[in-house]
């Protein structure tokens, strides 16, 4: 079974309309059923990912086998193009002042693009230019994600869409106007992704 992984319903609900249809009674919300496969709303955040998602792999068991992460991030530099999908190939976490924390490895995706996952939104140039030494692509909760597959020793993929270049000038509103653009988007490159015959 396919573990499919979003943060928000905004970027999820063409997922949910279309495909993963049957919502999940489960104690937190945002998870949902197809015939095959689950998909989990992680919610924002390092520690609510690590918290949703432990917790479906734990409930399910050995069901789940492989984890796909899919949803917007923002740009750290420039050359990265807006809408563009980017598979990740390592993810790295914001180190904090006394703690430097492991990176991981996604499976094969042939990039090398690289995600660090921020301890906080990034609303800065400063804050974005230091991000950037050790990442390509910021967001704020795949690190989570795959700190629990490691764990748990289940393989996964990640797929970032670019929405914005993280810093002074990102517009949290104007993002969230385009969520219905971003989630069709990922839609389509999550059904012509599932036609491919080496995804794993």
């Amino acid at each position: 079974m396919l573990l499919l992984t979003m943060a928000h319903r905004g970027e999820a609900q063409e997922f949910i309309e279309r495909i993963f249809t049957q919502p999940v009674d489960f104690h937190f919300p945002g998870i949902y059923r197809s015939e095959e496969d689950l998909l989990v709303l992680t919610g924002e955040g390092i520690e609510t990912a690590i918290l949703r998602v432990s917790s479906i792999l734990t409930y399910f068991g050995n069901k789940v086998d492989r984890l796909l992460n899919m949803g917007i991030a923002g740009a750290l530099l420039p050359s990265l193009q807006i809408n563009q999908i980017y598979g990740i190939r390592h993810i790295h976490r914001e180190h904090a002042p006394d703690k430097n924390y492991p990176s991981y490895l996604c499976k094969e995706t042939h990039s090398k693009m690289d995600c660090i996952t921020a301890n906080r939104p990034v609303l800065d140039n400063e804050y974005a230019n230091l991000l950037k030494k050790k990442a390509q692509i910021c967001d704020r909760e795949l690190w989570g994600i795959g700190f629990t597959c490691d764990q748990f020793q289940i393989p996964f993929k990640s797929y970032k869409l670019i929405s914005d270049y993280a810093g002074v000038d990102t517009d949290s509103k104007e993002i969230k106007t385009r969520a219905t653009e971003f989630s069709k988007h990922l839609f389509d490159f999550y059904k012509n992704l599932s036609l491919t015959k080496d995804i794993w």
